[in-house]
């Protein structure tokens, strides 16, 4: 195996259409500005198949590095905390300071997370919306689909929860958010 990277242990046969997706055990390289200290995850890894995507942890080493990597920190750090206003500025400032990076995606999730956070569900919808449009290959499509009819549902709006659902069903039949609202009344009040 290459160097930081432990070879896959044997994984058992994939089922039906999922993915045969090995485990791979990944160890950053020591890194001066990282806090050898610090709980926090470094990585982010995904592994795409037919099943969707695997996403570990939304804080973790973005494209551009520098200035980037400190504002998404800045906001990533405020949504953590729960200061939905400060994390939804912050956010938003990233959007418009870095229009084309990778993170736009990630970004765009967690300004949907933070409107439900707040209580303002058919925006926080309309962010998630957002990212299954936008992405629809990326990391967070069905996910973001899956927050779409929750947000819906808490709205009191069932047809839009509905017809959420009915996407995120037709399009990733195989991801774990489609096994999860296929499971979820759409005007449920909790998720």
């Amino acid at each position: 195996a290459p160097p930081g990277i432990d070879a896959p242990p044997a994984g058992p046969k994939p089922e039906g259409d999922r993915p045969s997706l090995d485990v791979v055990h990944l160890q950053p390289e020591a890194d001066a500005s990282d806090d050898p200290d610090s709980d926090a995850p470094r990585l982010v890894v995904r592994a795409v198949g037919n099943g969707g995507a695997v996403q570990g942890g939304a804080k973790g080493k973005i494209a551009g590095g520098g200035a980037a990597q400190d504002d998404y920190d800045r906001a990533f750090d405020l949504y953590k905390s729960k200061s939905w206003d400060k994390a939804l500025e912050a956010l938003g400032a990233f959007l418009n300071k870095y229009p084309e990076n990778p993170a736009v995606e990630t970004v765009t999730f967690l300004r949907g997370e933070c409107w439900f956070g707040k209580g303002e569900h058919r925006r926080a919808a309309e962010q998630f919306e957002a990212v299954a449009s936008s992405f629809p290959q990326g990391q967070r499509p069905a996910d973001a689909l899956l927050r779409a009819v929750q947000a819906y549902g808490r709205a009191g709006d069932k047809a839009a929860a509905e017809a959420a659902k009915k996407k995120l069903l037709s399009n990733y039949p195989a991801s774990d958010a489609a096994r999860k609202a296929a499971r979820l009344p759409s005007d449920k009040k909790k998720p």
